[in-house]
């Protein structure tokens, strides 16, 4: 089984929210006041661990706090993504900080310096603030490249849609370079995070739907005739699972057969599922 894991392990499409933006207002200041209720969500947590399922594999990673610019926000330490065994890669594979959401508010100091606040809009029903930012400096954008990762995503211009009551991100849109394959492609993303839900005081999304477009023009004929032919044996090698082996690696075989038919067809629909949520207070005095 080849490439188990898909270049657009990254971030978000460019679909732009209204105009209408509040007299006063900019993007430094919208990223920083989502950043005072980030600090005041995320003043009582030491440190929380995620487990979670993407493209069929299943990895555990830990996050703990650092400062940027004076702000206390939370990096990924390290990663463990678990496979089945004699899958691929044995019992699991350990990796530091990928194949995770790189999360964006650990960069809105260094973003917001330039950040414009083109104005709001809805998402879901919800009404939203959106960003534009076109200067992302050497930071990583929303998800990044791990162990099963394919490619690199470099962002020329991303929005940030931050909910108007609880600053909550609910999407994130990107327009970039795709490196994959020793070439550099175009191509437009765009990340939904929903079903956010409270664990230990602390709010988090469980689902991160990523979809990316153009992805038939950024990769070449000859890439797409290797995916359409991976899906065949994958097709094939999922019929052929005994029924012991299917609860193992039934949900892995038809995630890559789902990314693998949608590389052939030219679009490409992605899904990041926590598991679990694991959330170590701050002690007394902390």
């Amino acid at each position: 089984m080849r490439h188990p894991a898909s270049a657009a392990l990254l971030a978000a499409v460019a679909l732009l929210a209204g105009a209408g933006v509040t007299a006063g207002q900019t993007g430094a200041e919208i990223f920083d006041r989502a950043l005072d209720r980030y600090e005041a969500r995320m003043g009582s947590v030491e440190s929380y661990t995620v487990v979670q399922d993407f493209m069929g594999f299943r990895s555990t990673v830990q996050w703990i706090p650092t400062e940027v610019s004076g702000r206390r926000v939370f990096a990924p330490r390290r990663s463990r993504t678990a496979v089945a065994d004699g899958a691929v890669g044995g019992e699991g594979v350990d990796h530091l900080g990928t194949s995770t959401w790189d999360d964006p508010f650990r960069y809105f100091r260094l973003w917001g310096q330039a950040a414009v606040l083109e104005g709001r809009g809805e998402v879901r029903g919800r009404p939203v603030f959106v960003v534009r930012v076109d200067e992302f400096g050497d930071a990583n954008f929303g998800l990044t490249p791990g162990t099963f990762a394919e490619g690199h995503f470099e962002p020329i211009v991303g929005r940030f849609y931050l909910d108007a009551e609880s600053y909550l991100l609910r999407r994130v849109t990107a327009e970039g370079r795709l490196m994959f394959g020793g070439r550099s492609r175009e191509v437009a993303v765009q990340a939904d995070l929903t079903d956010y839900r409270t664990v230990a005081g602390m709010v988090h999304p469980f689902l991160v739907d990523l979809g990316i477009q153009d992805i038939q023009t950024a990769i070449s004929d000859a890439e797409q005739a290797i995916a359409r032919q991976q899906l065949l044996e994958l097709e094939e090698q999922l019929a052929t699972l005994s029924e012991s082996e299917r609860d193992g690696l039934a949900a892995l075989l038809n995630a890559q057969i789902a990314r693998l038919r949608g590389i052939s067809e030219g679009r490409l629909a992605l899904t990041l599922r926590v598991l679990d949520l694991q959330v170590e207070p701050t002690g007394p005095g902390s």
